[in-house]
């Protein structure tokens, strides 16, 4: 079975580092937002989104997704090429 020395890695890394606070995902975000302020960025914070927004943006970007697609497909049948290889490129 192939292995991914990478991934392996990172997971090895994430296990080390989650064992130096004992597995408790509270003090690993504490020590992130320690070492955030440390760092002297700007940190920003965004308003929570509600979950109508969410959905209403979601739903445009798959409108947008297909009316591209569907522009796209018909700029090729104008052209009067129909053929398979030139819809490969949206699948």
């Amino acid at each position: 079975m192939w292995r991914d020395t990478i991934v392996e890695e990172i997971r090895r890394n994430r296990q080390v580092y989650a064992a130096k606070f004992h597995h408790d995902i509270k003090a690993i975000c504490r020590a992130a937002r320690e070492q955030q302020k440390k760092s002297g960025h700007e940190i920003v914070s965004l308003p929570p989104r509600s979950i109508a927004t969410v959905a209403k943006d979601n739903a445009m970007n798959q409108e947008s997704i297909f009316s591209t697609y569907l522009n796209a497909l018909t700029a090729v049948a104008r052209q009067g090429d129909a053929r398979e290889e030139s819809f490969y490129f949206f699948i």
